[in-house]
């Protein structure tokens, strides 16, 4: 993976989010099939499988502190191909306010826009709620690895 034009924001100021900004050439996200690319829209940012892998949970689920990650991605689409298909942006909540996920993606013309957010509102999660919690986090991950197909025109 090939980094540049790197910035980092606020991370002196506690008091505000981090913000990190930069631009990569990487071809490992990237699979071509029959002459279509097939790329992940959160690429190397995309959770890959479930941390909540047990049937059943007695401890509450502590996650530290509220947080919210947030990325804005923009994937510029190579000469000479169009989108095919893409995934449909989705706003995904837990109930009970605990977590929310929201996914929203945008074709405009020579660029892909893709924003997520995913925030947690709760330091510690009962375990009555683990089962929500499970399903919330694999329907997170597998929107997150949908894949963008991309055409010869």
């Amino acid at each position: 993976m090939e980094i540049s034009d790197y910035k980092r924001e606020n991370d002196l100021d506690l008091s505000k989010p981090i913000i990190e900004t930069y631009s990569f050439k990487d071809n490992r996200n990237v699979e071509v099939i029959n002459g279509k690319i097939y790329i992940s829209p959160m690429l190397f940012l995309a959770s890959k499988e479930n941390p909540f892998k047990q049937e059943a949970r007695e401890y509450p689920i502590d996650f530290g502190y509220p947080s919210q990650n947030k990325c804005n991605i923009s994937i510029s689409i190579p000469e000479g191909y169009a989108v095919e298909s893409m995934p449909a942006s989705v706003n995904i909540g837990t109930g009970d306010g605990i977590g929310s996920f929201k996914f929203m993606i945008v074709n405009n013309g020579t660029i892909i826009q893709v924003a997520s957010t995913t925030t947690v509102n709760s330091a510690i999660v009962s375990a009555d709620f683990y089962p929500v919690l499970k399903g919330f986090f694999q329907q997170m991950i597998d929107k997150q690895n949908e894949k963008i197909v991309l055409k010869k025109i």
